[in-house]
């Protein structure tokens, strides 16, 4: 782990900027609200009809990063951030690796890696920000990781880097020994 470059600067970012839907929930849109923005809203909502489109959107680029950091052919593991439910699952996100992630790269297992074990309050809605709220609540799938393992670590939105900071220690603590931290967008202004 290298610990030298601050964690956050050492995220691969794909399509950069988030900027949340509402200034005012409800009655204010924020103007800066772009397509990644819409995009990123249609990617989380399951069952949503633009959600294929969504995945489009966010796999190609994310795949097209991956190739520049990975060989295709090395062994990969994919791990994505937990919500904040215990066993809640992100179609979106999954749907990237299956769509985009595990028909061009040598995915090694395709079950989830991480799972959060205990619901945490939303960080939207006030809930801890801290690496440690990760480390009590998230834990690394038995048999799901092989030691020395390569690891793409994947999250939808980066705000404070903290969310994909803790399960990266996760990762490296059960034995992998690369981990690829990449956020599909970061909150600006946050």
């Amino acid at each position: 782990m290298n610990t030298t470059v601050p964690f956050i600067d050492r995220v691969q970012v794909i399509l950069g900027d988030y900027h949340k839907y509402w200034l005012v929930r409800g009655i204010l849109k924020n103007p800066k609200a772009d397509v990644n923005t819409k995009k990123l809203m249609d990617l989380k909502e399951t069952g949503n009809r633009r959600m294929a489109e969504a995945v489009r959107h966010f796999g190609t680029p994310l795949a097209q990063r991956l190739a520049s950091l990975v060989s295709r052919r090395a062994p990969l593991h994919c791990a994505i951030v937990p919500g904040h439910e215990a066993d809640s699952a992100s179609q979106g996100l999954n749907l990237i690796l299956s769509n985009h992630i595990h028909t061009a790269f040598n995915v090694v297992n395709r079950d989830p890696v991480l799972r959060r074990h205990t619901t945490v309050e939303s960080r939207a809605k006030g809930g801890a920000r801290g690496v440690q709220s990760i480390l009590d609540s998230v834990e690394v799938q038995p048999n799901r990781l092989a030691r020395g393992a390569t690891v793409v670590l994947l999250d939808d939105v980066m705000t404070t880097g903290t969310s994909l900071e803790g399960c990266e220690r996760l990762l490296f603590a059960a034995g992998a020994t690369t981990v690829i931290s990449i956020a599909l967008l970061r909150t600006a202004d946050a």
